[in-house]
């Protein structure tokens, strides 16, 4: 499905599924709440198989830059990334401390602005911007040396340190007379790219050797599949065995997990003779869908009550496509203003403009009577 250099549609159907299932992982663990659904359920552990969902977005963010980029980056490298991608981070990290206040008793503007200040450095669910920034920075210098390394070398050591940093975070508790160190164990680790350096290295040479990477995820399919099942055991077990107790995509088990799964579903990807269009549309849309859906899910919560539906998969299927439905719209409707690319990012077209349409229509008529004029002349 690779057409011409700088455009891979494989990534829509990828980047569409990852959306969807970030969605899906939150409504989940909404309906748990409201219900009081114990860990120990199936449902509740479903959402140990849509974690590799946010490291999916981190792959894709690295893969399409060495791609596109795999030895030297464009003039406006950093700047168009700082104007789509950074720019919409403040403004949803302002947004969600207006929203988080709003909902308390009264109006305080420190309050807002120390909820905006937590929320900048990665206190809200837009936290993964952070470390793509940092991938940015990291494929700037790393094209530079790249070719003089080997890259079995390079992905075997940032295996072993992205392996040995989350174990040690996943297994170890804080110490008593560190600072911040209960903040540090629950989320600061999240924000550095060591916790996720294997992906950078691997994307980005999924994205370099493309053409190889393609065939290598073909001709090793069914391994792949057997190793899911091995990893989804593993998880499982850690989960239900208190071994590794959160649910989080900062999983050390994870880490294999998500792998797998971009293989997988990049193989898919490849049986996909045409990508469905509205495929391609959740995959433009995804941005902004990811960005707004919790807003939509707490105004869900404030205005459906659970007690009004018997059936939890009945309230579960409305949280879930409600939220991600008005997300979907809100991010297009936005995406039509001037100022939408700052808040939802930069969605590229979604559909023809209907003048463009006539006008193409018309300027193929008057093209073809022309053409039909000089024949008969």
């Amino acid at each position: 499905m690779t057409t011409k250099k700088g455009k891979v549609n494989e990534i829509f159907f990828i980047r569409s599924i990852a959306c969807i299932c970030v969605v899906l992982l939150h409504a989940i663990g909404i309906v748990t709440r409201e219900f009081g659904v114990t860990p120990d359920t199936l449902f509740s552990q479903s959402r140990l198989l849509l974690l590799f969902a946010t490291p999916l977005f981190i792959i894709l963010s690295e893969f399409l830059l060495a791609y596109s980029y795999p030895e030297k980056t464009p003039r406006n490298f950093f700047s168009k990334r700082l104007k789509y991608i950074l720019i919409p981070f403040i403004i949803m990290a302002f947004i969600y401390s207006l929203d988080v206040n709003l909902r308390s008793a009264e109006f305080d503007l420190n309050s807002i602005w120390n909820i905006f200040l937590i929320n900048l450095t990665g206190g809200f669910h837009g936290y993964f911007i952070l470390i793509i920034f940092q991938f940015y920075l990291l494929h700037a210098l790393f094209i530079k040396f790249e070719h003089k390394l080997s890259p079995k070398m390079v992905l075997f050591i940032s295996l072993v340190i992205n392996v040995l940093y989350l174990s040690f975070f996943n297994l170890t508790d804080p110490p008593e007379n560190l600072a911040h160190g209960q903040e540090i164990w629950r989320r600061w680790y999240w924000y550095s790219f060591v916790g996720w350096i294997f992906y950078f290295t691997l994307a980005y040479y999924c994205g370099k050797y493309f053409d190889l990477f393609k065939a290598r995820v073909q001709r090793y399919i069914i391994p792949i599949l057997f190793a899911i099942i091995i990893s989804v055991a593993v998880i499982y077990t850690a989960y239900t065995n208190f071994i590794i107790p959160s649910m989080s995509s900062k999983r050390v088990d994870i880490l294999f997990y998500a792998t797998l799964m971009w293989f997988l579903l990049f193989y898919i990807a490849t049986k996909i003779k045409k990508v469905p269009k509205f495929v391609i549309i959740i995959s433009k849309l995804s941005f902004g869908i990811y960005l707004l859906h919790p807003i939509f899910f707490r105004m869900l919560q404030e205005n459906i009550d659970p007690s009004s539906s018997s059936n939890i998969y009945v309230y579960f299927t409305i949280i879930f496509l409600m939220g991600f439905l008005l997300s979907a719209l809100t991010t297009y409707l936005l995406s039509l203003t001037k100022v939408g690319q700052f808040i939802i990012g930069a969605t590229g077209k979604i559909y023809k403009k209907q003048k463009e349409h006539v006008k193409g229509l018309i300027g193929n008529e008057r093209q073809n009577q022309m053409q039909k004029e000089s024949t008969s002349a």
